[in-house]
């Protein structure tokens, strides 16, 4: 039988943040979308308990790992009968709405073929957002036998928030779920004090400064890419109305707001990062771009049986991450009709009549900024990246829909690259310095010589059981 261990000492964490990016907190149920947005009785979004636990679970594991996070504090079992092992010491809320009046919308996607370049067969989904500029408040009580841990973890978790570290929901990694720390509150109690102990029985205030507590070491090397760019004409990430009286499709927004989903950029940049490492002809290519890009085991087995495919489990979490792009370029709506021809007769298909509202640029007064983050990424993995920015940077690499009439080209203006300590900053990519060129040509270089033997295998090691699956 385990012996009870007395924790005498612990936190209640209270905070509020702000959701800045569209949220997809997907409820199972499919009455309005292919992925309904989970909400409670009241029919408000909400974030369960469940969710926010595994995504911080998640998160300290994969950047504090000398800490032992999930060993002091989320807990860990070998099995049910582990006498080793340790429970949960964190009890999480749910992420509640402060006030009514969240704004959810659905969003169309399809699957792209990236030898193609066009839409896959039956590939069309729609999907349920809740829309940006709404607070959640929640609060996570922490007990332990280690007062210092605990502070610094609330103080790590705090300052990540604050930064953009962690974002909530799915798909996070192409810029949805981001958010704002707006207000928070510690309260920290000694059971071993009486005084301590009758606040907390009943569950008075006791706040802690932790200003003079130092952060838990992280261990991410992680790579941050800032790219400030115009469009260099007119664009169109298709949104499809409604409204019969509407146009057929017209570029998406968010609250009001005109945007470039982190979606439609990553996709752009998986396709282009194909070609790249097809043309090179690199050993070992599907897994590198595996390894960076993620996958699931529904997309490994898309070609199988329906039957078979469902006790596939398993996914490849993606490393690279963008950001929702808001356009802070002034543009202009403009309706445009298009026709669809017959491309065996060069006549025009009956009733082929559509209309398309893309955006047009203006002026080239204020940019719009592009964030790339890749975590713990090796050289080559940047010499990729660099090598795709270069086509976003010259025209090369549009976004969007109706390239083939010229939409969704970028003009680059400039590119922050930052990774720890290091900062290169590059106001033309077609005239660099020498000192930028030289290290900039490493990275490529050593893409160039496929030299990432140690970085494919310890992705492997980790990842064997669901590449065996795969294959």
């Amino acid at each position: 039988m385990r012996k009870y261990k007395l924790e005498p000492y612990r936190i209640i964490y209270n905070a509020e943040i702000k959701l800045v990016s569209p949220l997809i907190i997907g409820s199972g149920i499919d009455e309005n979308s292919n992925n309904d947005v989970m909400k409670d009785k009241k029919g408000n979004p909400f974030v369960p308990a469940t969710s926010f636990a595994g995504i911080l679970k998640h998160h300290f594991e994969d950047n504090y790992k000398k800490a032992n996070c999930w060993e002091k504090l989320f807990g860990f079992s070998e099995n049910y009968a582990d006498e080793n092992g340790s429970g949960s010491k964190i009890i999480f809320s749910n992420l509640i709405l402060k006030s009514a009046g969240a704004d959810i919308r659905i969003r169309d996607g399809i699957r792209i073929d990236n030898k193609t370049g066009i839409t896959e067969d039956a590939a069309k989904f729609d999907y349920e957002v809740v829309e940006p500029n709404i607070n959640f408040s929640y609060k996570i009580e922490i007990q332990s036998d280690e007062e210092n841990f605990i502070k610094r973890f609330v103080k790590t978790l705090e300052r990540d928030i604050r930064e953009g570290e962690i974002s909530l929901g799915a798909k996070t990694k192409s810029g949805f779920g981001r958010i704002k720390l707006l207000s928070s509150r510690t309260d920290f109690y000694n059971l071993n004090e009486k005084e301590d102990i009758l606040k907390w029985i009943s569950r008075n205030e006791n706040l802690i400064n932790l200003d003079e507590v130092s952060l838990l070491i992280s261990n991410s090397k992680n790579l941050i890419i800032n790219f400030d760019f115009f469009i260099k004409d007119s664009l169109i990430v298709k949104h499809y109305s409604e409204d019969p009286k509407s146009v057929d499709s017209e570029h998406i927004k968010s609250k009001g707001k005109n945007i470039l989903p982190g979606t439609s950029i990553k996709g752009a940049i998986r396709a282009r990062a194909e070609r790249i490492v097809n043309t090179l002809e690199i050993n070992n290519r599907e897994k590198f771009l595996l390894f960076l890009f993620g996958n699931s085991m529904k997309d490994f087995n898309k070609d199988k049986p329906e039957k078979e495919s469902k006790k596939d489990k398993g996914s490849i979490p993606s490393r690279l991450s963008i950001n929702e792009v808001r356009i802070e370029q002034k543009v202009k709506p403009s309706i445009q009709q298009r026709i669809k021809i017959d491309r065996f007769t060069g006549g025009t298909i009956d009733g082929a009549l559509f209309e398309s509202m893309p955006i047009f640029a203006e002026n080239e007064i204020k940019s719009n900024r592009m964030q790339i983050k890749i975590e713990n990424p090796v050289d080559a993995e940047i010499g990729l990246l660099l090598l795709i920015l270069k086509d976003f940077w010259t025209g090369d690499l549009p976004i969007g829909g109706e390239k083939n009439v010229g939409r969704g080209v970028l003009k680059g203006l400039k590119i922050e690259i930052l990774q720890v300590d290091s900062r290169i900053e590059i106001d033309d990519f077609l005239k660099l310095s020498e000192e930028n060129a030289g290290k900039l040509q490493k990275y490529v270089s050593i893409l160039n010589e496929a030299d990432f033997e140690n970085h494919m295998k310890y992705y492997e090691g980790i990842y064997e059981e669901i590449l065996n699956e795969r294959e």
